[in-house]
This record gives structure tokens, C-alpha cells and sequence, in this order.
């Protein structure tokens, strides 16, 4: 994982090792091994999916 910034937000750039699919939708996918988003000091991004939910929440152990 990469962090630019030391503002509110930061820039994040994840590389999994197996790719996820991006897409709630049953009738396609989007598979994706590089994730970038912005996140704030609680590890979610201000960003929402049309039901509210963020688009990237991070969990990092304490």
C-alpha cells in the first residue's frame, strides 16, 4: 500500500495479490487488482456508492 499526503485525506494506492470484483451488480463484473481511493484518518473514503455505502473502507490492525 502506498499514503501521499499528511492532510485530512490521503491518497492510497492497494495491489492485491488476487483481484476482487469492483461491481455489486449480478449481471456484470469489473475485476480489479489495483485499487486507488482517497481515505480519511478513519480509513473511509468520502466517496459513496449510490446506496450510501463508501466506496473504500480500509481496516488496518491497531
Amino acid at each position: 500500500m502506498q499514503v501521499f499526503g499528511d492532510g485530512a485525506r490521503r491518497r492510497v494506492t492497494l495491489h492485491l495479490e488476487e483481484p476482487v470484483d469492483v461491481v455489486k451488480f449480478d449481471s456484470f463484473s469489473a475485476l480489479r487488482q489495483r485499487i486507488n481511493g482517497t481515505i480519511g484518518w478513519d480509513g473511509r473514503s468520502v466517496e459513496r456508492t449510490s446506496d450510501g455505502v463508501p466506496q473504500l473502507v480500509l481496516e488496518l490492525p491497531n
